[in-house]
């Protein structure tokens, strides 16, 4: 599906190293699943904040963020996705991410500011109750 048709303007901007699909939420109302695919750090920082933005400010109010096929290859990609996330972080369900990130968050103090799921399917149970 067309990103474009979810959320406008969202494929006007593109990066080659980080790949953002959207999904809705099938039974849970304005709820919007972003699949992460490729690397995450400094250099697409900017991308990704205005790929979040744009998503914000259209109609969904609950964000899932698939991490199954992201990569960070340092603490500082790290930190990129909670910095950008953070701001949103009443909005914004973190999934599939990899233990050793969590773990990484945990050390640092943050892990307890998000939301973190084993999968989707988790993630969409605990929006529909809180809907």
């Amino acid at each position: 599906m067309n990103n474009n048709l979810l959320v406008p303007h969202f494929d006007d901007e593109k990066d080659d190293s980080l790949n953002l699909i959207l999904t809705v939420a099938k039974d849970v109302p304005k709820c919007l699943i972003i699949a992460l695919t490729g690397y995450l750090d400094r250099l697409n920082e900017q991308f990704f904040r205005n790929q979040i933005e744009k998503v914000i400010a259209s109609k969904y109010s609950v964000l899932i963020l698939d991490c199954s096929h992201l990569i960070l290859p340092d603490d500082d990609s790290l930190l990129v996705l909670a910095k950008i996330s953070y701001p949103y972080k009443d909005k914004i369900m973190i999934v599939n991410l990899k233990e050793r990130y969590h773990e990484s968050l945990e050390l640092i103090g943050i892990a307890k500011d998000f939301v973190f799921k084993n999968n989707i399917e988790e993630a969409l149970v605990e929006t529909s109750f809180n809907k």
